[in-house]
């Protein structure tokens, strides 16, 4: 007789072997039999046997109330309903998943394809995962590290309300009015750099050209300006002194002017994308800016007097 108490739905080989007398003479009969399914508790006319097993499992499997997480050859000894030792054999090979990450930069959109073919477009910087079923039918997860970048724009103009006529020598900033900062900048006064804006002086009329560049995004932006110089010759440009620059704090402006051209004069500050941060109306040939309160980096102070615009760089930083 055969009795198995513990079917599952692994397939097993087992090789039966009975002695049977025959004409007072001992006959061995040997059995090849599979079956599909583990097999525990093997008794054939109650005497004991031993059977194996092959599993493969994700993270983990629990072997009859044992959890097993690590691969390997188990045993167990099981006893029959003859009170016969039964002794089962697991080869088990547990499988983890190796989840992976990844780091994309896409223009406007990306469009991934996963591992399992499955393919979707993201339009916005951000961490992505998508789970599925591995070769080892493990769940696993990946995760996608998005940046979306965009195409450039451009559209020049200056800090001087947008005036492009200076005096000879006098500073100008040119900037881009969309303020795309992390672009990569190529002016044609041979600057280069993440930077909207460059501060000129040209004694002639001068135009300015730029390319605006983003990668990956293969399209570039371009746009120009032209600076022209006013015909006036008996132009007392105001004197300007700033200490200290840089500063952390406090930043002294000083005025040497004929004939009291500080008087009304006017200082805004700008930061580097060209926002007005500050208004100050000079009163006195010296004027005291507290810049404490602001972050570092490089500013733009326009000062505005009776007779024109001049423009100064100041440049924040900590103590």
């Amino acid at each position: 007789s055969y009795t198995d108490n513990n079917p599952n739905d692994a397939a097993l080989f087992y090789q039966i072997e009975v002695v049977l007398p025959n004409d007072h003479q001992c006959v061995r009969h040997t059995r090849d039999i599979t079956y599909t399914g583990a097999r525990s508790n093997i008794v054939w006319n109650g005497v004991a046997v031993t059977a194996e097993e092959t599993i493969s499992a994700c993270e983990e499997y629990n072997w009859n109330g044992q959890i097993l997480t690590s691969s390997g050859d188990y045993t167990q000894t099981l006893q029959t309903a003859g009170g016969y030792d039964s002794i089962v054999t697991l080869h088990l090979t547990i499988n983890h998943p190796e989840p992976m990450s990844f780091v994309r930069e896409g223009c406007e959109s990306y469009t991934p394809t996963w591992a399992d073919g499955y393919s979707t477009t993201y339009t916005q910087s951000g961490i992505y995962t998508h789970g599925y079923e591995n070769a080892d039918g493990c769940w696993q997860v990946d995760t996608l590290h998005l940046t979306i970048k965009h195409a450039p724009q451009v559209s020049l103009s200056t800090f001087n309300g947008g005036l492009t006529e200076i005096y000879p020598g006098q500073e100008i900033t040119i900037y881009n009015t969309l303020h795309q900062e992390g672009y990569t900048y190529v002016w044609s006064n041979g600057d280069i750099g993440e930077y909207a804006g460059i501060v000129v002086s040209p004694l002639t009329a001068t135009t300015y050209y730029v390319t605006v560049s983003n990668p990956p995004c293969t399209a570039t932006a371009e746009s120009s300006i032209t600076i022209t110089i006013t015909g006036v010759e008996d132009y007392d440009q105001p004197v300007l002194t700033l200490y200290p620059n840089p500063t952390s704090g406090i930043v002294n402006v000083g005025f040497e002017m004929r004939n009291e051209q500080w008087k009304d004069a006017e200082i805004q500050i700008f930061d580097m994308y060209g926002k007005l941060l500050r208004t100050e109306h000079v009163n006195d040939s010296t004027i005291q800016i507290d810049m404490s309160l602001f972050a570092d980096g490089v500013y733009t102070l326009r000062i505005k007097t009776q007779d024109g615009v001049v423009t100064r760089k100041i440049v924040k930083q900590a103590q």
